[in-house]
């Protein structure tokens, strides 16, 4: 003033604002859940007031600020392969962690090899995709038409083998795989094949010795990769067995302990067929 000045070194501090400088894990999975530790500065101390913490925009689940230097929360879902934003506020200012937390990409499942197999279950296949090893996906499941796969094996990250379970004969299933990324869909990825049929034997009879020469008639003897069939006579296997084509064999009758008629059975990869007093 008129009578000059006076300075007070020191005499008014501006509080810092709060600061992000991390956030543990920095990648989490899209479904939530996911418990987040953030450590930072100015959360408490310098009359920093009421702290809010976001992701997003959105504010998470469970928020505790513990300390000034540290926030704790539980994740909420978000879009997955994105980057968002980490946003702290209180009455001290605004600091933003720029793309400060990755949501992992969920798996996807391309494709199935073989893409047929027995109803019986057990056929060894080979799963394509992406997201089977990479991105903390933890345990991946697998199913057929809802029927878990077993011998699951994680080759890497694009491959999986297992074996399939049982199913319905001559219907295309979803293949579903799963983790703690999300889960993904083939639909219609995989077809049970049907079981073999048996419509008729000629001749329809023979000596109770054996060796009657016969032909078998069906379906499902050669198709789907049936395999190398087995033919019995009430219980006893046939010999000669020759797979002509998808709907015919012929074989030799074994020896029968007497007289009356039999059930005849055709068995393949596929299943087994049999027509009751067949001979």
């Amino acid at each position: 003033n008129a009578n000059g000045t006076g300075t007070l070194t020191g005499g008014f501090t501006y509080h810092p604002t709060p600061a992000i400088t991390a956030v543990s894990p920095a990648g989490v999975t899209a479904l939530g859940g996911t418990s987040l530790t953030i450590t930072g500065t100015g959360f408490v101390s310098n009359d920093a007031g009421t702290t809010t913490f976001t992701i997003d925009g959105v504010v998470p689940i469970s928020v505790v600020i513990v300390d000034d230097t540290t926030i704790t929360c539980v994740s909420r879902s978000g879009t997955p392969a994105t980057s968002v934003d980490l946003r702290v506020s209180n009455d001290n200012g605004v600091d933003v962690l720029t793309n400060g937390l990755s949501f992992h990409p969920t798996p996807t499942l391309t494709a199935v090899s073989p893409a047929t197999g027995t109803a019986l279950g057990g056929t060894a296949v080979t799963l394509t995709g992406t997201g089977f090893e990479n991105f903390q996906p933890g345990s991946n499941t697998v199913t057929f038409d809802g029927n878990a796969a077993t011998s699951i094996a994680v080759v890497d990250d694009t491959t999986i083998t297992c074996v399939t379970p049982a199913g319905a004969e001559g219907t295309a299933v979803d293949i579903v795989l799963g983790n703690a990324n999300g889960s993904a869909t083939l639909a219609d990825g995989y077809d049970y094949c049907s079981a073999p049929t048996l419509t008729g034997v000629s001749p329809a009879n023979g000596t109770a010795l054996g060796g009657t020469a016969v032909t078998l008639t069906g379906t499902g003897f050669v198709v789907n990769s049936a395999g190398t069939p087995t033919v019995s006579f009430d219980g006893t296997s046939a010999t000669s067995i020759v797979v002509v084509n998808d709907t015919s064999i012929t074989c030799v009758t074994p020896a029968a302990a007497g007289g009356g008629p039999v059930a005849v059975v055709v068995q393949n990869q596929n299943g087994s067929a049999t027509l009751g007093s067949g001979f």
